[in-house]
């Protein structure tokens, strides 16, 4: 049987009587009266919905996870037109339907590393149920198969989330104002910190060091001037010239 099944007793017994009056041509004044009373009584009376399925968001969902199909009618959030199902109701819980999915750029997906970066959260911020845990969807990796399966979130919902944490766009300009200052520091110490364990060795160095005696062997003389007898002569290994006069 297709659609919703209901039951009621009134109906039960409405159909009782007019199968007996489809084999009953007979059927008096009073027996009119009182299939005409239980039709009335059956109308008026409420009809059991218990096994229906009527905005309950936690079993739709769960409905729509095993790929049944969806009996609850919702709303797109962007352009009002009403869905079934969807693929960002089904992975984001969002009322959001394909077609606005495909065409509005804010509905794209973004890795983890892109979340830490643009809206500096943290991965405790991501699990963090306080403010709403980012839901994700799992892909192979691009990169490499092999590797890890990659998460990707709805920049939507991160954007969102972003935006409870540090309290808006302006939140987000400061945080990273103040990380990069932190950063900045911590670079300029460890440089400091470097240079100075490089001037420690460099003086060590230079304490330690002793130049090796040198005994100068000197070439040939030369007459450098006649009038005053002046000569010179060059260490053929180092280079020194020794400038001398002769009595």
């Amino acid at each position: 049987m297709t659609g919703l099944e209901t039951s009621s007793p009134g109906l039960d017994k409405l159909h009782v009587l007019e199968k007996e009056a489809e084999y009953s041509p007979e059927l008096n004044e009073i027996q009119t009266q009182a299939l005409n009373e239980d039709r009335i009584d059956s109308l008026k009376r409420p009809i059991s919905t218990s096994n229906i399925i009527i905005n309950s968001l936690e079993l739709d969902n769960k409905r729509i996870r095993m790929n049944e199909p969806c009996y609850v009618t919702y709303v797109c959030i962007e352009c009002l037109v009403k869905f079934s199902c969807s693929y960002l109701l089904k992975s984001f819980n969002i009322n959001v339907c394909d077609n606005c999915k495909d065409t509005n750029q804010k509905y794209n997906f973004i890795t983890a590393t892109q979340v830490r970066q643009r809206y500096l959260l943290t991965d405790r911020h991501m699990a963090d149920d306080s403010t709403g845990k980012l839901l994700f969807i799992e892909k192979r990796n691009p990169r490499n198969s092999g590797w890890s399966r990659m998460k990707l979130f709805l920049e939507y919902q991160v954007r969102e989330k972003a935006f409870l944490v540090w309290g808006g766009e302006e939140g987000i300009q400061k945080e990273e104002k103040k990380r990069r200052e932190i950063s900045h520091n911590i670079k300029r110490k460890k440089y400091q910190k470097e240079m100075k364990k490089l001037r420690s060795s460099l003086k060590e160095a230079s304490a330690s060091f002793r130049p090796a005696s040198h005994e100068h062997s000197y070439g040939p003389e030369e007459l450098v001037d006649s009038e005053t007898d002046k000569y010179n002569k060059i260490c053929v290994s180092c280079g020194y010239v020794l400038i001398f006069e002769k009595l």
